[in-house]
């Protein structure tokens, strides 16, 4: 059975939408991702299962550790949304990792982005990803906002961009994720640059 198998943060996860929102507390509902985000919608066009592994807050190394440790089906069709440079994971164990977050309070945090993090290091880490994940599969690859290339790198993703659609619809219920037209828009373009 041919299945739709999405990696990335929030942005594929669906965050903010109408079926994983509770309204009256006015906060996102974990973990499930929403029925009305991206991967769901493009897989009901395919009509195959999906398998949506958005997570909020993931790094690229995060969604590159996903991806890698995935028990992938001959017949997958696979797509990772690769996340904002301003993210790391720091993984202890294959089972325990810690968010490295820019806006983050502890140590771990601002000893990163004070001595460790650049722009530079963070988009040639992010290619070096993508390339190692094109290496084990054939993977689709999306970016959140296009980006300087590297010389080396060798893929090529998608040419369409869901902060594109967030900018040009209304926003999810929590004001800052794409909204429900966003996730809708930008799945139609997937689907018209899919060749199957």
């Amino acid at each position: 059975m041919t299945r739709l198998i999405a990696f990335g943060c929030s942005y594929t996860r669906g965050t903010g939408l109408d079926d994983v929102w509770n309204f009256e507390k006015n906060s996102s509902i974990f973990p499930t991702p929403s029925k009305h985000a991206w991967p769901q919608l493009l897989a009901d066009e395919l009509n195959v299962e999906c398998i949506n592994l958005g997570k909020g807050g993931l790094s690229n190394k995060a969604i590159w550790h996903d991806f890698v440790n995935f028990n992938f089906q001959d017949n997958d069709i696979i797509f990772v949304h690769w996340t904002f440079l301003d993210r790391y994971h720091f993984y202890e164990n294959k089972n325990k990792g810690y968010i490295i977050d820019h806006k983050g309070q502890h140590t771990r945090d601002k000893v990163f982005f004070k001595h460790l993090h650049s722009d530079y290091d963070m988009l040639n880490d992010l290619y070096l990803r993508m390339n190692h994940v094109n290496s084990l599969q054939k993977v689709h690859n999306l970016l959140v906002d296009p980006i300087e290339n590297v010389d080396w790198n060798t893929v090529t993703p998608l040419d369409v961009y869901l902060n594109d659609y967030k900018i040009k619809y209304p926003r999810a219920n929590d004001n800052s994720h794409p909204g429900m037209l966003a996730h809708k828009e930008f799945s139609k373009q997937l689907l018209q640059n899919l060749k199957y």
